[in-house]
């Protein structure tokens, strides 16, 4: 839930950007936006309106508290849902420490579990706040303020290889005319299953697993044809030439995480995209 005074800022940073002439188009108010948080090799998404917010993974322990402060900077005082993707801890990081400060009123995850500390202090805080672990299992759509959510569950619960991965959400999020595709790490086999879900098609695209060449990657970007993608990559670990190619070759305008933080805002028709 955003704090009544999130219209204003809304509305001032909707002028702001007019003023600028920075991204697509001009707004003329802001009514969602998309914070994809620069936490190196790891995601971490915010998704809110002035009245709901929902964070998509959580990025890594030590993001947690910058998280926490950019969320109250926001106005941002609860979780209408927090959705974890895969357990990986640059995706599940940081979760119990948010799951701790705020109010979170629903919690979507995937079948696959590891042993690893971050994903035991997960459960750990989900059952001291009595928060129920939604798994999901088959296709899921609901209704968030005025935004769909459809969630994609992977098909299988066996891969040939890093199951993790494999087992990651698929999430799109759509408002009006606009909507954006999140695919946490799903490789190959995983995204190969995109053609059961329909029309999948956003207009932005979070490339999956960090950038890393996908051979099926060429069919998702037709198959979602979107006008931007978002890399959630690191210095250490920058995306992969083949990924950047594809997307260049399909004059698909890219932004990653690397190069910092990334404000999506939309009013259900234009885009504007500043980093």
């Amino acid at each position: 839930m955003i704090k009544k005074a999130g219209k204003f800022f809304s509305l001032a940073i909707a002028i702001s950007l007019m003023l600028s002439g920075c991204g697509k188009s001009s707004l003329a108010e802001v009514n969602y936006s998309i914070k994809c948080y620069n936490v190196g090799k790891g995601d971490a998404f915010l998704i809110y309106s002035d009245d709901s917010a929902v964070m998509i993974d959580t990025g890594y322990k030590e993001n947690a508290d910058d998280l926490l402060s950019d969320m109250e900077d926001l106005g941002v005082e609860s979780l209408d849902c927090l959705i974890i993707s895969h357990f990986d801890k640059d995706h599940v990081g940081g979760a119990a420490k948010i799951i701790d400060k705020m109010d979170i009123k629903r919690v979507i995850s995937t079948y696959q579990t590891n042993e690893d500390k971050r994903t035991v202090k997960f459960f750990e805080a989900l059952e001291e706040k009595g928060i129920d672990d939604e798994i999901i299992s088959e296709n899921k759509s609901f209704t968030i303020d005025d935004a769909e959510y459809d969630v994609y569950p992977a098909q299988s619960r066996e891969y040939s290889d890093k199951e993790d991965n494999n087992s990651s959400l698929l999430v799109r999020m759509s408002y009006e005319d606009f909507s954006m595709l999140f695919t946490g790490d799903a490789e190959t086999e995983r995204l190969s299953e995109y053609s059961s879900y329909g029309d999948i098609s956003s207009t932005i695209l979070k490339v999956p697993y960090h950038g890393h060449f996908q051979s099926i990657l060429s069919e998702l970007v037709k198959q979602c044809s979107p006008e931007y993608a978002i890399i959630t990559s690191s210095n250490d670990v920058p995306e992969d030439i083949d990924t950047m190619k594809i997307l260049e070759q399909s004059d698909i305008k890219t932004y990653i995480t690397r190069n910092g933080d990334i404000l999506i805002q939309t009013d259900g028709s234009n885009v504007k995209i500043s980093q």
